[in-house]
């Protein structure tokens, strides 16, 4: 009867483990998939951002996106005007964001929403050019 009783413990013990698995495998795999989709509707944008009176632009290498001035896109304004030598100086930023598709006129073709803040950089120093006259008295 005892060596009964402590089967069926045992038994319930390793099915209930096995369960607990299985849930938390599921869990894990409805977290990975959201994360999934958070990246496939976020796209990752490298550019110099500047900010004049209300609007906002990135510039990456082959296009120009408005940025939307919500509160991360005004935390990158923030970012980046502190980092500005001068009013008009671009800051290269690397940021995700969620590019909208502008059906207003006289506006951007595509406008970007500011999900995540990567990176904000210093202005790029310019070299300046230098020259050098050699001249020989003959």
């Amino acid at each position: 009867m005892k060596n009964t009783i402590c089967f069926i413990l045992i038994s319930f013990f390793f099915l209930s483990c096995g369960q607990d698995k299985k849930n938390n495998d599921k869990e894990g795999q409805k977290e990975i998939k959201s994360r999934l989709e958070k990246t496939e509707s976020t796209k990752l944008v490298r550019g110099e951002f500047i900010t004049v009176d209300t609007a906002a632009v990135i510039k990456s290498r082959s296009k120009i996106y408005g940025v939307i001035l919500d509160s991360m896109g005004q935390e990158l304004n923030k970012r980046s005007k502190a980092l500005q030598n001068e009013a008009f100086d671009m800051i290269p930023v690397s940021i995700r964001g969620e590019i909208i598709q502008n059906d207003k006129e006289d506006e951007w073709e595509e406008i970007i929403r500011v999900k995540e803040i990567i990176d904000v950089k210093g202005p790029e120093k310019k070299i300046e050019d230098k020259k050098i006259k050699i001249s020989t008295n003959n």
